[in-house]
């Protein structure tokens, strides 16, 4: 059986084609292209290749094609389109699994129900999860949630003598052996082909602020990437851009976190009641009843804004004067009329003659 046969085996004839000039990779044109949809196929395929002596390449979304050096030769192309879905998400545990051709917008879109992220942003449009492990491909977000080797924990990859190799799991806290998922991240498919990636995920912040500022020279904008840096902030993100050598550049600095809370409201029956307390008054000795009091500020005819008791003897608030020792309760109202003294206290204020002595309430 010939090695065109042996792919239509394991694929399908309709996901099996030969190479064109638009499959080149740096200019090298396979001499098949072949679609897989599961680890399994992509083990197969391997196997079919090692024992035809194919040369295999891998392609996701070809945003990063020319990366790496050119292969020598190319005789299969593992086209990983169809290995575009998310098989698990683990919302309560902030972990997500899914194949290589998954594109980080798809993925995006998905995780926002949520309001969770895969907080890795490469530059390349159409960037998939395959790609940015191979290259190690990250964005200006690195500076707080790190690259891929930082949020991979778990990952599935065929060997070049068809074997599944696995390492990681679907827990962060994960320190049972070595961490072999690093060696994959930026080996741009030397070393295997990724069929499978574990992720931890990052909640979506609340607010998310941008500012950019223009610097007139270098040392303008390392001075203030130094304040920055030396601030309480927490950048996610510190971007240099200079388009123009001879013109200025742009600091850019994003801030993430939540939404500054508005200050309490204030009820107006307790802002009038404040007011009244803290407004500087004079008050004129009270009546026969003490109870009420003028107000200078007031206009004339107006009603008197109300009081603290007043006593009868002295024409002083109750507990003002150093020597009144009017029967009031502890906390400083006159008892009502024709209510029993038992329950009430005569305690003299500091500075009363020492022959007055206070009388405990009756337990």
């Amino acid at each position: 059986m010939d090695a065109l046969a042996s792919l239509h085996k394991v694929c399908g004839e309709e996901h099996v084609r030969p190479g064109a000039a638009a499959d080149a990779v740096d200019g090298v044109v396979p001499a098949y292209v072949a679609a897989p949809a599961s680890t399994d196929e992509i083990r197969e395929l391997v196997l079919v290749a090692r024992d035809a002596g194919l040369r295999v390449g891998v392609r996701g979304a070809s945003s990063k094609l020319g990366w790496g050096m050119p292969p020598a030769g190319l005789d299969l192309l593992l086209e990983l389109s169809r290995q575009d879905r998310v098989l698990e998400h683990a919302a309560g545990d902030l972990v997500v699994r899914v194949e290589p051709g998954v594109r980080l917008v798809a993925l995006r879109e998905q995780l926002a129900p949520a309001r969770q992220q895969l907080a890795l942003d490469p530059p390349e449009p159409g960037a998939t999860v395959g790609g940015v492990i191979g290259a190690n491909a990250s964005g200006p977000s690195r500076l707080l949630y790190g690259t891929a080797r930082d949020l991979l924990i778990g990952i599935t990859v065929v060997l070049a003598d068809g074997t599944v190799a696995r390492a990681g799991g679907k827990v962060v806290k994960n320190v049972a052996g070595y961490d072999i998922g690093k060696l994959y991240i930026g080996a741009v498919g030397t070393l295997g082909l990724v069929t499978e990636a574990i992720f931890r995920l990052h909640p979506v912040p609340a607010a998310r602020r941008v500012v950019t500022v223009e610097v007139a020279t270098a040392a303008d904008a390392g001075r203030l990437t130094q304040l920055v840096t030396d601030s309480q902030l927490v950048p996610t993100a510190l971007e240099l851009d200079w388009p123009d050598p001879a013109g200025p550049g742009w600091l850019t600095v994003v801030v993430e976190g939540i939404e500054r809370e508005p200050p309490p409201r204030r009820s107006r029956r307790r802002g009038c009641w404040e007011a009244v307390r803290r407004s500087p008054t004079r008050c004129r000795p009270a009546g026969a009843n003490g109870r009420t009091a003028a107000r200078p500020d007031l206009p004339s005819g107006s009603r008197s804004a109300p009081s603290r008791p007043r006593c009868g003897r002295c024409s002083t608030p109750c507990g003002a004067s150093p020597t009144c020792t009017t029967l009031r309760r502890p906390s400083g109202r006159r008892p009502a009329p024709g209510s029993p003294t038992s329950a009430w206290v005569r305690r003299p204020t500091p500075g009363a003659p020492a022959d007055r002595r206070s009388r405990s309430p009756p337990r």
